[in-house]
């Protein structure tokens, strides 16, 4: 469990507010047919954005002493969680994350066939490099993702990203941070997380793909 769980868990059970949406991704239901934004690989120029923020934990990003931490439950394979990184998540960066007002932490949720492509973005996370992994894999959700399970991909990713891919396989291979992600799943599920993406933003819970208007007026509220 990552720093800051106990507290968010202790202000969730103090009496959180819900948002709810119906748009996210469950393992009972079938997303196959969501249109979420999908970005080619030769289109990573965010990848280069996100190196200015400060990695926090290897998860996290932005200032550990920010007021407000916006927590992400989230599948790679779930296309309404590519829906938030592609529309939200940076404007989240840039009028938050960027200005110290937001500490942004991802964890893992898998639903829909995402557990093993978190489990590589943490071996990426062993070489410094989780960030620009978690874009590819939202960048490739719809070409790739079918083929997460393969080591071979994620061999070709690391390539792509010039970290060392013999290392990422073996990590990858042994399911070394197998235990990790399914502790984060639980986590999520005891927070009352059924569906990906799912957020804890300061203790209240916002569920579904929401719109960036609905995260700044929660993320305004604390900063007033």
């Amino acid at each position: 469990m990552m720093p800051g769980a106990v507290v968010i868990a202790g202000m969730f059970i103090a009496g959180a507010v819900v948002w709810s949406n119906t748009e996210d991704c469950s393992a009972e239901g079938d997303d196959s047919q969501v249109a979420g934004r999908v970005v080619e690989a030769a289109e990573l120029e965010r990848t280069v954005e996100l190196k200015q923020y400060e990695s926090v934990d290897g998860m996290a990003l932005g200032d550990p002493d920010a007021p407000v931490e916006v927590v992400e439950y989230s599948d790679y394979a779930c296309p309404f969680c590519a829906r938030h990184w592609g529309e939200v998540m940076p404007q989240i960066m840039d009028q938050y994350i960027s200005q110290g007002e937001v500490r942004y932490v991802y964890r893992d949720l898998p639903v829909v066939g995402g557990a093993r492509a978190a489990e590589a973005a943490r071996c990426a996370g062993e070489q410094g490099d989780y960030w620009r992994y978690h874009d590819v894999l939202f960048s490739r959700q719809q070409q790739d993702r079918e083929r997460w399970s393969d080591v071979n991909i994620h061999q070709d990713y690391a390539e792509f990203l010039d970290l060392d891919a013999e290392e990422l396989a073996e990590c990858f291979t042994e399911g070394r941070y197998q235990d990790e992600v399914a502790a984060s799943a639980q986590e999520a599920q005891e927070l009352g997380g059924e569906g990906t993406p799912f957020f804890v933003i300061n203790g209240q819970t916002l569920a579904g793909a929401q719109p960036f208007p609905v995260f700044s007026s929660v993320i305004d509220e604390f900063l007033e």
